[in-house]
């Protein structure tokens, strides 16, 4: 569901409900820091630094969104708050009920924006403050002191009066004399001026008032058929005059509209009172005890096994079925906290029409960008990573893939390039694709500069074409670029290196899909979450190991008989084609203990498929995954480590790792 704003912007309700709850996260600073405020006493600078950051925010936020009322009260106060940090004001006690007023004032705004309400005019405020802002305090304290004084209170049947001369179609005016010594001397006071009065209409209400410096002045409404021409000669006689309105209060009464309450003392919450906003780390800490959960439930498991001889068999069936009740809980919690943490993966891919528009500019091509799937969700941490991959990729689209307006003519194009972002979930993965319609990867511009480079040794052009596991694992390789000099979008050779690494320390995996003069196209494969996964837990070489459900597309049972070598590669039939097979006790320089039964597990896609061969698959369980940071313990193939129910630690192998393992042997 998307929202326009008031400068024609289209934004998702998702994107508003996180722009309501981060200004109430800022409104709730402001107030915080602003009762720390005290008249003619310069404040902290740690306060007002934190006044003028949520302040900004709040504007910038505003800014993006549309909501302009918003924008320009946190803009005024902004600016107020800049002159005092910089020494041009001074805090009084009239400006900081000013100040009290305009925070209250935008929180207001945003209250009545979220509920789809008018917005009140904040003209008036935004004068006040460029009163202050010029130093003119006194005129804000008068102008202030001056709103409860507009309208006199006036009696019912005052009030009910004035209403039937108006129906009457007669003119209400509200005079005010301010006598003085000098007047007096003239001979003009308030009996010759109500003489005045009554000789030019009927005076309804009359009263006296006390100024604010002490002073009396009197008070008059005047009902009239005189036209305002009337009155002008009497302005040096100490007169005053205005036309009266009726409180609003009361016409909202005789209009039968219920009066509530105004913004000075309405309270609502800016954002969903459903929405609470928490510490990553705090997730982070939640999800490591679930994992530990899941451990101490795997050593129930075996501990149950053991006993179970021992234990009769109408007792064993309650304690398995407690048991299973309690596995089946325990999976409800780990998902529910998975939950908690997922995001929509949306929040990256609209950085990346920002991105697109810089890049337009910068290198005067025009792009359509295409997103779908925006609402998929993904574990916060893999998000935020995969921000950087992402914004590679798509500078690189544009960069290298997307030609120029004439070229593109030449080869029957559209002038405009066109960069689709997509995510879709498929299982426990979430698979990420950037596409581009530009002129493909060159295999043979990509050999010859690999070539120059002393990367490899001779001509594969032929052999690396429709190999495009082995092009992806060339552009990927730190400082390779085919592009001569560098320019602010590409061309450093560091970026497709940081997408590879990325993906792959998230347990994910990339492959490249291209063709000439056609397009390219990246795929990124991500686990949904990084600590707890199902495995299949395997033996190869008398050693346990663990590899994740997501990463395997397939289970199956392999005849020695039927495996071909060829080259000294051993390949498989499989589903009418050639599969390569790998031995992973050979990739680990393990034993070989094969029995009669052979299993594989296929991973990769397409020509990167592969077929590891395994002794055993044993089980498939949850396992939480520790990943291996020291370098000096790390191997390529092993992605993590995981603890079994009896103690026993398992590398957990990583599919990626091995495809390229697989390549080079």
């Amino acid at each position: 569901m998307e929202t326009k704003g008031e400068k024609g912007i289209f934004i998702s309700s998702e994107y508003l409900d996180d722009y309501f709850s981060e200004c109430e996260e800022h409104i709730t600073s402001i107030k915080r820091n602003a009762i720390l405020l005290e008249p003619s006493k310069k404040p902290e600078k740690k306060v007002i630094d934190e006044l003028l950051r949520s302040l900004h925010t709040i504007k910038g936020l505003s800014g993006m969104v549309g909501f302009e009322e918003a924008e320009a009260l946190s803009h005024s106060i902004e600016d107020y708050f800049k002159a005092i940090r910089d020494g041009k004001l001074d805090l009084s006690h009239d400006a900081i009920d000013v100040i009290i007023e305009g925070i209250k004032t935008l929180e207001f705004v945003l209250v009545e924006k979220k509920l789809g309400r008018e917005i009140p005019r904040i003209d008036d405020f935004d004068e006040k403050i460029q009163n202050l802002l010029r130093g003119k305090e006194r005129e804000v304290l008068s102008e202030k002191k001056e709103d409860t004084k507009k309208t006199p209170q006036l009696e019912d049947e005052v009030l009910s009066l004035i209403e039937g001369e108006i129906k009457k179609g007669r003119q209400i005016w509200q005079f005010s004399f301010f006598p003085s010594n000098q007047l007096a001397e003239k001979g003009i006071n308030v009996g010759l001026i109500r003489e005045r009065l009554t000789s030019n209409g009927e005076i309804l209400h009359a009263a006296p008032k006390i100024l604010d410096d002490g002073g009396v002045a009197f008070e008059f409404i005047v009902s009239t058929d005189m036209d305002e021409s009337v009155f002008a000669v009497w302005r040096d006689d100490g007169l005053r005059w205005k036309r009266y309105a009726i409180p609003e209060e009361r016409q909202k009464k005789e209009k039968g509209i219920e009066e509530g309450p105004t913004h000075r003392d309405k309270f609502t919450m800016i954002s969903s009172t459903n929405i609470v906003r928490v510490d990553l780390n705090r997730l982070d800490e939640l999800m490591e005890r679930v994992g530990e959960l899941v451990i101490t439930r795997a050593r129930l498991d075996d501990s149950i096994r053991r006993i179970s001889k021992y234990i009769p068999e109408d007792e064993m069936d309650f304690l398995e079925e407690t048991h299973i009740q309690m596995g089946r809980q325990l999976k409800v919690l780990r998902e529910g906290v998975m939950r908690i943490r997922m995001v929509p993966i949306g929040e990256v891919f609209e950085r990346m029409r920002f991105v697109i528009k810089d890049l337009e500019r910068e290198t005067k091509k025009r792009i359509n960008l295409e997103i779908t799937g925006e609402k998929t969700e993904i574990d916060k941490l893999v998000v935020e990573k995969m921000i950087e991959p992402i914004l590679h990729l798509v500078r690189n689209a544009v960069s290298h893939g997307i030609e120029k307006e004439d070229e593109r003519v030449a080869k029957g194009k559209t002038k405009e390039g066109r960069i689709k972002i997509g995510a879709r979930t498929a299982g426990e993965s979430v698979i990420i694709e950037i596409e581009d319609d530009g002129r493909g990867i060159d295999v043979d511009r990509i050999v010859s500069k690999a070539k120059s480079e002393g990367i490899i040794k001779e001509d594969l052009s032929s052999i690396l074409s429709g190999r495009e596991r082995e092009i992806l694992n060339i552009i990927c390789l730190p400082g390779f670029s085919i592009k001569e000099e560098a320019d602010m979008a590409s061309g450093r050779g560091f970026g497709m290196a940081i997408v590879k690494n990325t993906v792959e320390e998230l347990g994910g995996s990339i492959s490249l899909e291209t063709e000439l003069d056609k397009g390219t196209r990246f795929i990124i494969n991500l686990p949904l979450t990084l600590l707890i996964v199902d495995a299949f837990i395997l033996i190869s070489g008398g050693q346990l190991f663990a590899i994740p459900q997501p990463s395997v597309r397939e289970v199956i049972e392999i005849e020695k008989e039927k495996i071909t070598v060829m080259e000294k590669n051993e390949l498989l039939v499989y589903r009418g084609s050639p599969l390569p097979v790998i031995r992973l006790n050979r990739l680990f320089n393990l034993e070989e203990c094969y029995g009669q039964i052979i299993y594989g597990l296929v991973i990769g896609s397409g020509l990167n498929s592969v077929a590891v061969m395994v002794e055993q698959v044993l089980t498939k369980r949850e396992i939480v995954v520790r990943p291996v940071t020291d370098p000096l313990v790390s191997v390529k193939g092993i992605g993590g480590a995981t603890e079994l129910g009896d103690g026993r630690p398992v590398l957990i192998l990583n599919a990626s790792d091995l495809i390229d393992m697989a390549v080079k042997r």
